[in-house]
């Protein structure tokens, strides 16, 4: 099953890539969300850092303050940048082509579903961590397995839902609490294709991720290697740029092959739901990858 899971995952992959070639621009809602999102996680990374070191001080509630308006703001833009490129997926997968201006217009006039998205992620992931710094200040075996275990629920549970409930707020053009009416809906008679792609997609993106930022990082170190007999600091520079970018991109494309399958769920539920139940065929990355 795993095994067929990662199969039909690496299909899907092959026709995410046949969306980009077609369409270039698709790439760039996710690469803007990498790249800002990465300067403005190192306010998180800051604000960690703090609240872990004066977790015992009189100002510990100004830290969680921090850090939940650091998180907010992260989640934020990487919701934001996410509505737009699941609406120019879903225009182009429909159309036949997108257009980025009328994504971003979309994604800005569902602000307010977005923003209460990322309210609610930032606070699972304050309580996550804080979970996990109680697992590590009490000794009980027991009652570490469990917070470990609820802080991992409630992280990656959030993320898979995350995934779906941003192109149902986007293109469903719906308020928050419709959002997620409809998105329970949706899960709760797709879990099948759901589960089997989340697994499947999930190891694929996490070996090419894991890969891609190996070798960026071995050849960012070679270009040091061939360039610093030349010039030190230029050396630097090149290879450190170059890690950057190729590290965004290998990001970019795990990010995209995530949105456009969540995004392509979506629009064959509201599809079938239109047009006549399960009769109605799948959006054809979906059809190719999964033979649905």
């Amino acid at each position: 099953m795993v095994l067929e899971s990662i199969g039909q995952a690496l299909k899907y992959i092959v026709e995410c890539y046949r969306m980009v070639v077609e369409e270039p621009k698709l790439l760039l809602p996710s690469l803007c969300s990498v790249v800002i999102g990465a300067f403005v996680g190192i306010t998180v990374i800051v604000a960690s850092i703090l609240f872990n070191v004066f977790s015992h001080s009189v100002v510990t509630p100004f830290f969680v303050g921090f850090l939940l308006l650091a998180l907010f703001v992260s989640f934020s833009v990487n919701y934001m940048f996410t509505a737009v490129a699941s609406f120019a997926i879903y225009e182009h997968v429909k159309y036949g082509r997108s257009s980025l201006g009328k994504a971003f217009r979309r994604a800005l006039s569902r602000w307010p579903t977005i923003l209460g998205l990322a309210v609610i992620a930032a606070v699972i992931s304050v309580l996550a961590s804080s979970l996990k710094d109680s697992r590590r200040r009490r000794r009980s075996v027991i009652y570490g397995l469990l917070s470990s275990t609820l802080s991992v629920v409630l992280e990656e549970g959030w993320k898979v839902a995350s995934m779906l409930l941003i192109p149902v707020a986007v293109i469903g053009d719906l308020g928050f609490v419709d959002t997620f009416k409809k998105a329970f809906d949706i899960a709760k008679n797709n879990l099948v294709l759901i589960g089997a792609g989340e697994v499947g997609i999930r190891v694929l993106t996490g070996i090419f991720g894991f890969v891609g930022v190996a070798f960026s990082i071995l050849a960012a170190v070679g270009l040091f290697w061939l360039l610093s007999p030349l010039s030190f600091i230029p050396g630097i520079a090149v290879a450190v740029v170059f890690a950057f970018t190729a590290i965004s991109f290998v990001i970019t494309i795990n990010q995209f092959v995530r949105t456009s399958y969540y995004t392509l769920i979506y629009a064959w539920a509201e599809e079938r739901l239109e047009h006549g139940g399960p009769a109605v065929t799948a959006p054809a990355p979906l059809k190719n990858a999964f033979g649905i």
